[in-house]
């Protein structure tokens, strides 16, 4: 359900990529789930953060959920990963399946936490065994990555059971669901990979206005993947994905308004896409956008802010900026950065 940085020639879904697409795509609904799933008890929705903090103090379950989701999202307060992970940890000591598996999670990719896998193990089994399928997914996920908890036959097992509750959730139209239904079919998990399946329910899910599902469709029309190849539909859905906000649709929109997957060139558009994607922290725009400073490309020539944003791509973990300060580390004038193409 999820990359750090997808190229136009990479898989549509990744295993940790999938684990972060389920956290951070349920950024308000976690408490509406869990009032539906008789999981806590349904109160006036606080319109203030100050409420929210209050109810949350008192332990209660909605508010110590939406609060989370706020902190984790910086909206209304300051940005914190660490509050957000103790608001989750809270709700999951009181046995919120939602919250075990948002806690799991965060432990898996150390996310206002120090990375744990087995703490990891522990709060997405609670939510697992709870019957939530997107933490069963996330197990069978868990014990595919190499490592000490590898286990192909625990995670084939999980990943079977997460498609028998997402396929239930999908038939009533749940969109969440039809798009793990999607991934499940492109990566054959827990089902026989099936590239037209997989593009079925994510085409679901995308009419619903899921961007997760919006963004990976678009991938499947640029590649041709289980769909006739089609820039023009492509670049359709990744530009509403792109407009519901999500940073990877944004800088990938920016790529794609740069040409480099045989669309008609816009500068000043791709200049506009990279820059809110470079907003939301996307390292990758920050690369890209830093190329387009560099060449004045679309902006005016602005080495110092072209070499500012390559610095903080490389502090993420870019791989293209990460070798490009070690370019420069070995040479006064380093060769000039490309944006990396989109095969």
């Amino acid at each position: 359900m999820y990359s750090f940085r997808r190229r136009l020639d990479s898989p549509v879904p990744s295993m940790l990529l999938v684990c972060v697409s389920i956290l951070l795509l349920w950024p308000h609904s976690w408490a509406d789930k869990a009032f539906a799933a008789g999981q806590a008890p349904k109160q006036s929705k606080p319109q203030s953060i100050e409420e929210l903090q209050k109810l949350a103090a008192g332990g209660d379950i909605p508010a110590l959920l939406v609060l989370a989701g706020r902190y984790d999202n910086g909206e209304g307060v300051t940005k914190d990963e660490s509050k957000a992970t103790e608001m989750y940890e809270k709700a999951a000591m009181r046995g919120v399946v939602i919250a075990q598996h948002n806690l799991g999670v965060r432990y898996l990719l150390g996310r206002g936490v120090a990375r744990d896998v087995k703490q990891a193990e522990f709060w997405l089994r609670s939510a697992a065994d709870g019957g939530f399928p997107s933490a069963q997914e996330a197990l069978g996920h868990l014990y595919s990555i190499a490592g000490p908890l590898k286990d192909e036959t625990k995670a084939r097992m999980w990943y079977r059971k997460a498609l028998e509750g997402f396929r239930k959730d999908a038939a009533l139209g749940d969109s969440s669901a039809q798009y793990s239904m999607g991934v499940a079919y492109y990566n054959g998990h827990g089902v026989a990979k099936n590239m037209a399946i997989a593009a079925e329910w994510l085409g679901k899910a995308a009419r619903q206005g899921h961007a997760g599902a919006q963004y990976d469709l678009a991938m499947c029309y640029f590649l041709g993947e289980g769909v006739q190849k089609n820039p023009t539909i492509a670049v359709r859905w990744l530009k509403q994905a792109a407009e519901q906000g999500s940073a990877q649709a944004q800088s990938k929109m920016g790529a794609v308004m740069m040409g480099l997957a045989g669309t008609r060139r816009d500068p000043a558009q791709a200049v506009m896409w990279l820059q809110k994607a470079v907003d939301q922290g996307h390292s990758g725009a920050m690369f890209d956008l830093g190329v387009t400073y560099y060449k004045g490309d679309g902006v005016l020539v602005n080495v110092e802010k072209a070499m500012e944003l390559f610095r903080r791509a490389a502090a993420l973990g870019n791989e293209d900026a990460v070798k490009l300060m070690e370019q420069l580390n070995q040479y006064h004038a380093p060769p000039a950065p490309q944006i990396p193409q989109l095969r």
